[in-house]
């Protein structure tokens, strides 16, 4: 059993354009990953000629991941504006078939957000139906729907695991599944063993993430735990460290991320750090599983 292990694509640059692309494909491609996901906001401005060029160059697949913001909310009560989310997650769904994604993750449900309330049941029914329409279409390009489980100061829809199941229990669809993150985790669920335990059969797309944001085995997320949950399950689905140092996102993300320090200087060092990192706790764990089951 082996899962795909990539790494976000601002772990080494605040963005993804121009020349800095293949730099930055070329700088995952040696610190051992096997794809980049990158994470797009528009996607009627993306390069997808030139993302394919820089992706093939360095021999690395992608994963799409996307967020939608309060006047594009899926999970919004008002229709139109449920109606636009709609819209930018069949329009994303159209970009990663393009390029050969396999997933599309992120926020698929609703706005990255601080709500001022909570969820409404009339917002949460929009989203369920168009999630719905949404997996169908994605069926149809081959391509798989991650909903992340972000903390309550990011949305106040899915923030837990026990949550996103939920809702892809009522869709349905197998297209459909839970993006379990260790750094949204920390902050939301009783510990790592219950956030996999809340996704059930449903978990198809791993964030690897430390309490502070930066280098793993540095903060406080039990990681031992974690990975002794996902490889009870048999998890076979992508694994993908993301981190965030203010020096590295730049100035216009790093509001947007609550990004104050500098976690590292080197990408390149913390990167295959992290490499090594979860292929070493995989390993122990899977051990450890075969071990139980003997």
């Amino acid at each position: 059993m082996g899962n795909p292990i990539g790494v976000h694509s601002q772990v080494f640059a605040a963005a993804w354009e121009g020349e800095q692309r293949r730099a930055v494909a070329e700088r995952a491609a040696a610190a051992g990953f096997g794809f980049l996901e990158v994470t797009v906001m528009d996607p009627q401005r993306f390069d997808v000629p030139g993302t394919r060029a820089a992706l093939d160059a360095a021999g690395l697949g992608i994963a799409c991941s996307t967020a939608m913001r309060l006047e594009t909310d899926l999970s919004s009560a008002d229709r139109a504006i449920s109606a636009r989310g709609e819209a930018h997650m069949r329009t994303m769904l159209e970009l990663a078939s393009e390029l050969e994604a396999q997933w599309l993750v992120g926020v698929t449900y609703g706005a990255w957000a601080k709500y001022p309330a909570a969820p409404t049941q009339a917002g949460t029914a929009n989203a369920v139906e168009a999630l719905g329409r949404i997996a169908a279409r994605a069926d149809e390009l081959g391509v798989s729907i991650g909903m992340e489980v972000l903390n309550r100061f990011e949305n106040n829809l899915v923030n837990t695991t026990a949550q996103a199941r939920a809702i892809v229990e009522q869709v349905g669809s197998p297209r459909l599944r839970v993006q379990l993150d260790s750094y949204h985790a920390h902050l939301e669920e009783n510990s790592q063993a219950d956030a996999v335990a809340g996704c059930g059969e449903h978990l198809g797309y791993l964030h690897v993430g430390e309490s502070h944001r930066g280098r793993l085995g540095t903060g406080s997320v039990d990681f031992a735990q974690l990975f002794a949950a996902v490889a009870a399950q048999r998890f076979s689905g992508p694994i993908v460290y993301e981190a965030f140092s203010a020096n590295v996102v730049g100035a216009a993300a790093a509001p947007l991320l609550c990004v104050w320090r500098d976690q590292w200087e080197d990408s390149d060092e913390v990167a295959a750090d992290a490499r090594r990192f979860i292929a070493a706790q995989l390993r122990t764990a899977r051990a450890a599983a075969a071990g139980s089951a003997s």
